[in-house]
C-alpha cells in the first residue's frame, strides 16, 4: 500500500469517526461518554448472533488444520 493511499485512508477514519460522534451526541461534548457506551452495547449485542451462528461448529475436541 503507498503512503498516499495509507494516508488517505486514515484521513477517511478520523473523518467518519468525527461525524459519527457529532451525530451520536448531537454536537454537545458532554454526550461523549453515552455515545461510547452505546457503540460497546451495540458491539456486543451484534457479537452474539455471530457466537450463537459459530456455536453449532465447534465440537470437543476439534483442532484448526490448515490445507497443505
Amino acid at each position: 500500500m503507498s503512503s498516499a493511499t495509507a494516508w488517505f485512508a486514515q484521513h477517511e477514519l478520523r473523518l467518519a469517526w468525527r461525524e459519527w460522534l457529532a451525530v451520536m451526541t448531537a454536537g454537545r461534548r458532554g454526550r461523549r461518554r453515552a455515545a461510547l457506551t452505546g457503540l460497546v452495547v451495540f458491539a456486543a449485542i451484534m457479537h452474539l448472533p455471530a457466537y450463537a451462528a459459530m456455536a453449532g461448529l465447534r465440537t470437543s475436541n476439534s483442532r484448526l488444520t490448515y490445507p497443505r
